[in-house]
């Protein structure tokens, strides 16, 4: 499993569960470029909005977060997609 620091799991954690978000929405905007770089998430040029990938939600629900795995916070949210994942 790729290593994330603070930033780029903070940000990953909000791109998952609240869907896309502005630049100044995110925890972190140096953690949203080097998920960019590492395939976790992209940029709508159109909207400007920051969005998860594919491969940055499974790398979301495979990771150990305090209270469980990602599938496991996603579960107890119990929301409606958004459409977040491009």
């Amino acid at each position: 499993m790729i290593n994330l620091n603070g930033g780029e799991l903070d940000t990953l954690y909000q791109l998952a569960l609240n869907g896309p978000l502005e630049s100044g929405d995110m925890p972190s905007k140096s953690g949203f470029i080097e998920l960019c770089n590492k395939g976790f998430a992209t940029r709508d040029l159109n909207t400007w909005l920051g969005h998860i990938t594919p491969e940055g939600m499974a790398y979301f629900k495979e990771y150990e977060w305090a209270k469980g795995k990602g599938e496991q916070i996603l579960l107890l949210k119990q929301f409606h997609s958004i459409g977040g994942v491009q």
